[in-house]
Formats: structure tokens, C-alpha cells, sequence
């Protein structure tokens, strides 16, 4: 499944969390659901059977309503919102985060690639509620990087394309490794 649409190995430091490979998949519209197939955390084999258990499941979580109102930033109403997460090449973010890490008891955090430095959003982090947590504090935590498609080390406002970041752990010498210093967690 895997498929670099760029041509060299990117190593990106996220700090404080370390160096990762990015690992990229198709700009298919499908790109948040494919780069976490890639995941070994979901135990899923395609962005299709992502799409499918979200879809499935999601309405059978407890507060998935109330959680809807709280992250959605539009006035589409839940129902709406479930039908459309069906629908192959439909665009996913920070909501679709937050229901995929209730479902999997997973921790994602998303990594963009800003014209100010890195902006991660930390799932765990956003869904503690009034000191309760949704997702256990152990649970694995999975890395994705939205960016400008095809360009991986390019700060942008208007990042379009997300890709998988798996630690890399390899010698790193002669290799050029991207980093952002600005970091807003």
C-alpha cells in the first residue's frame, strides 16, 4: 500500500517527540484514512475498512453526539456528518481524529506543517473533559502529518494532504533531516 509521491527519504523532527519518517500515500481525497491504515495501532487493512468501522461504529459510542457538537466546526448535524464519512474521497481532520481515536483507544496527533512552525493537535489532550479521559493514558499514540501534497517540507496555510510519521529510528548519517523549530502543542 505504501507510495512516495516524492522521491527522497523525509526524516521530520517533531519536538519533543523525536524523528519520523514520513510515509506517504496517494492524493486521492482518501489520504487521512490510507496514511492511518498504515498504522500497525489500527489493526485495519485499507482506508476502506477504516471508513466502514467509523461509520459502523460510531453512533454506538456514548456522548458521540454531544462529542460531535463540541468538535465540529460546522452546522452540519451528526447524521449528516456519519453519512458523509461513507463517502470515498471525502476530506477528514481534527473531528474524524477524535471519533477514530474513541474507536481504537488510540491517541493521534496531528502534526501541520504551518507557516509558523509545526501545530500539533494531541487528540488525548483535546478530549480530556473536565479531568476525565476518553482514551487510556497508556494507549498507543499514532503520528500524522498534514502538509502541501508532493511537498512534504513546504510550510503552508493551506495544507492539503496527510501522511503517516513513524518513528525512525535508523542512522541518520548524511541524511538531511527537516526541521520546524516552532512548535505549538
Amino acid at each position: 500500500m505504501e507510495m512516495r509521491t516524492f522521491d527522497e527519504l523525509v526524516l521530520i523532527r517533531v519536538r519533543p517527540y523525536g524523528l519520523f519518517e514520513v510515509r506517504d500515500v496517494k492524493g486521492d481525497g482518501n489520504c487521512f484514512y490510507s496514511a492511518l491504515a498504515l498504522s500497525d495501532e489500527l489493526n485495519v487493512k485499507c482506508q476502506e475498512e477504516l471508513r466502514h468501522l467509523l461509520n459502523e461504529k460510531v453512533a454506538e459510542l456514548p456522548l458521540a453526539r454531544s462529542l460531535y457538537k463540541r468538535f465540529a466546526k460546522n452546522n452540519t448535524s451528526f447524521d449528516a456528518w456519519v453519512e458523509k464519512v461513507k463517502q470515498s474521497r471525502s476530506w477528514a481532520g481534527e473531528l474524524e481524529a477524535v471519533f477514530v481515536c474513541l474507536l481504537f483507544n488510540i491517541n493521534v496527533c496531528l502534526v501541520t506543517n504551518s507557516l509558523k512552525g509545526f501545530y500539533i493537535v494531541d487528540v488525548r489532550k483535546w478530549l480530556t473533559v473536565e479531568g476525565e479521559n476518553f482514551i487510556d493514558a497508556d494507549a498507543p499514540t499514532v503520528f500524522l502529518y498534514h502538509h502541501v501534497y508532493k511537498r512534504p517540507t513546504t510550510k503552508s496555510v493551506s495544507c492539503n494532504h496527510f501522511a503517516l510519521l513513524e518513528p525512525y529510528e535508523r542512522n541518520v548519517d548524511g541524511v538531511t533531516i527537516y526541521e520546524n523549530t516552532n512548535c505549538d502543542i
